[in-house]
């Protein structure tokens, strides 16, 4: 939470909750329709349990509660660093059937791993594994074990 997440009587606004809500939700539910559409928002219901304060950081976990064919529901709890429940919600979101275009989803691969990269303070590790087979390879699988080993 910065500066710029407040409302003029200095406490974070509820929309930034209701926005990392349904961004949160979006992705998770994008990532499980995969190729076969994309989601849109429809309903976004979010409930403010306790204030939080300039520097905390909030993490946001999406829990299915329905995942159909047209439509997907999904639970949202924002915790704060002492894993203090801030906010709940449920976003719910529409699948709708449309070709997602190659460019839009390298947009959205390439602004999350510059984000990721960005994160200096996170423990990741990033393997580019686009020319790796390691389900095949053998080579290619001991490879990413030994990338992991490294890091940990």
């Amino acid at each position: 939470i910065t500066e710029n997440h407040l409302q003029p009587f200095g406490i974070p606004h509820g929309g930034v909750y209701c926005a990392v809500h349904e961004s949160t939700a979006s992705i998770a539910a994008q990532a499980w329709l995969g190729t076969k559409g994309v989601v849109v928002g429809t309903n976004n219901s979010t409930d403010f349990l306790r204030q939080s304060s300039v520097g905390e950081v909030i993490t946001v976990t999406a829990t299915p509660i329905h995942r159909g064919r047209t439509q997907q529901l999904w639970h949202l709890d924002s915790t704060d660093s002492n894993g203090r429940l801030i906010a709940q919600g449920q976003v719910r979101l529409a699948n709708l059937e449309q070709e997602i275009p190659a460019e839009y989803l390298d947009k959205i691969n390439k602004g999350y791993l510059d984000y990721i990269k960005s994160q200096t303070d996170l423990n990741v590790l990033i393997i580019d594994v686009s020319e790796k087979d390691f389900v095949k390879n053998q080579e290619d699988y001991v490879y990413i074990l030994n990338e992991i080993q490294k890091k940990i």
